[in-house]
């Protein structure tokens, strides 16, 4: 079962079966950023265009999921995009246990929309090169902006993402809650009574 990502609240509408309300954290500085993720409660889902502040979360263990801004402002490098992320950034993703999350809103509202894909196709690709673990959600912050799993999986599949690459990213959200459900203390040790 997919559980998606909204920034909305879906009780009213019905998605509240299937979807989980969260908020975003977004920092000017890095000072505000650990002091936000040191306070927020349940899912911390960090969305940091800036290098210093991707990097702060990406080395933060609280960080859950970490969503790259649109950075369709900057130019582009000869050989490589500009797309936030690099190797460096997605082995702190991979060593810390935050989740790359793919956006179907900033696609769907970017300003350079084929500049942005092709962003998001160079950061699948680092993800994949570093085996950090990507999430793919709606992100929607309306009912309008909310899509069906299969409409996600094709994007992705489009954007680069193997079959089982999509299928994981679609589930890890489900992974996560699960996770922070229980009371784990680490890797196979939970904490009972």
């Amino acid at each position: 079962m997919f559980t998606d990502l909204i920034l909305f609240d879906g009780e009213k509408l019905g998605f509240a079966k299937n979807s989980v309300k969260v908020e975003l954290i977004r920092a000017a500085t890095i000072a505000e950023l650990q002091k936000k993720l040191n306070s927020a409660k349940g899912l911390k889902v960090v969305s940091a265009g800036e290098e210093n502040l991707i990097r702060a979360a990406l080395e933060n263990k609280k960080t859950d999921i970490l969503i790259v801004e649109d950075l369709s402002e900057e130019k582009d490098f000869m050989k490589h995009r500009q797309s936030g992320l690099n190797k460096i950034f997605t082995d702190l993703a991979r060593k810390n246990d935050v989740r790359i999350a793919f956006s179907f809103s900033q696609i769907l509202n970017s300003k350079n929309r084929q500049k942005f894909m092709g962003r998001l196709m160079q950061n699948i690709k680092l993800c994949r090169k570093s085996k950090a673990k990507m999430l793919t959600a709606t992100f929607s912050k309306n009912k309008w902006e909310s899509r069906a799993k299969e409409d996600l999986a094709s994007l992705m599949k489009c954007l680069g993402m193997t079959p089982g690459e999509v299928n994981n990213s679609l589930e890890e959200l489900e992974k996560l809650l699960k996770y922070k459900k229980e009371n784990w203390v680490g890797e196979g040790i939970k904490v009972v009574g």
